[in-house]
């Protein structure tokens, strides 16, 4: 098994009222298995304002994986490693 955090921002944290778990996910999970797990974790709050109905996060929110911003096309590819940190936001606005 390996152990992954994952770290909740703004809005995000919010709806889960955590600022962090840390998951046992599969030695081949990926970033995809993960989302799946919070899904069934946090259930349809979670699901309706994050995720897609195909399990992915929904456009404009933010993951990243060790710091690094990781975009959809690689969550099915992407494994994840024990001590893994994977951080979910909401877009940052600035100005």
């Amino acid at each position: 098994m390996v152990k992954v955090t994952v770290k909740y921002f703004a809005l995000v944290r919010d709806v889960t009222k955590a600022k962090e778990d840390v998951l046992e996910v599969g030695d081949k999970a990926t970033i995809h298995n993960v989302i799946a797990r919070l899904c069934g974790i946090y259930g349809e709050p979670f699901k309706q304002s994050f995720c897609t109905t195909d399990g992915y996060l929904q456009e404009g929110l933010i993951l990243l994986l060790n710091g690094e911003a990781v975009t959809r096309d690689y969550f099915t590819s992407l494994v994840v490693k024990d001590g893994d940190v994977i951080a979910i936001m909401p877009p940052v606005g600035g100005g």
